[in-house]
């Protein structure tokens, strides 16, 4: 357990700022420096600390890290109640028009993951064994026990289909 913490810090460190920020927000009025704090928190210090911890590399670092920031704004506009939106309300120039270019953006990262994602399954479903699996996953840097979750669906979704051509060969009119 320690050193599954110790490898993976950032998943509890973001749940303690969040409930830092709910807490601060919830105590008392949001005045323009608190609304600041929260956007630099969640903006700048939410992606920073997944950098510090996973190290992500390439266009796909990038773009976890864009994906990290524009969920840091979202959820600066989820915490801080609607009447204290001053410098939120600053930074989407069109209300509506900015929250939905916020939305599209996050739509495409959506997007980007999950076909990085069936790529992956993809890839691991030509592998014959954990193994091989496991060594095509340590390619990619994933942490060891979401490569060990992964290999266990790719066995589940394996297992489900080789029964469904079994009753399709049994079903088959002869």
């Amino acid at each position: 357990m320690y050193t599954v913490l110790r490898q993976h810090w950032f998943w509890p460190g973001v749940l303690l700022l969040l409930a830092l920020e709910w807490w601060a927000i919830r105590s008392g009025p949001v005045d323009r420096w608190l609304e600041l704090a929260v956007l630099v928190d969640l903006m700048l210090l939410l992606p920073l600390a997944y950098y510090a911890c996973y190290h992500p590399k390439g266009r796909l670092g990038g773009l976890r890290l864009a994906a990290w920031s524009m969920l840091g704004f979202w959820l600066a506009f989820l915490l801080i109640p609607a009447a204290e939106r001053d410098l939120l309300r600053a930074l989407t120039p069109a209300g509506v028009v900015g929250e939905l270019l916020f939305i599209v953006l996050e739509v495409g990262l959506f997007v980007v993951e999950l076909t990085l994602l069936l790529g992956l399954y993809r890839l691991l479903f030509r592998q014959p064994d954990e193994q091989a699996a496991r060594q095509t996953l340590q390619q990619y840097d994933l942490p060891p026990g979401l490569a060990k979750l992964l290999w266990l669906e790719v066995r589940l979704w394996k297992g489900l289909l080789r029964r469904v051509r079994q009753l399709a060969t049994w079903l088959r009119p002869r």
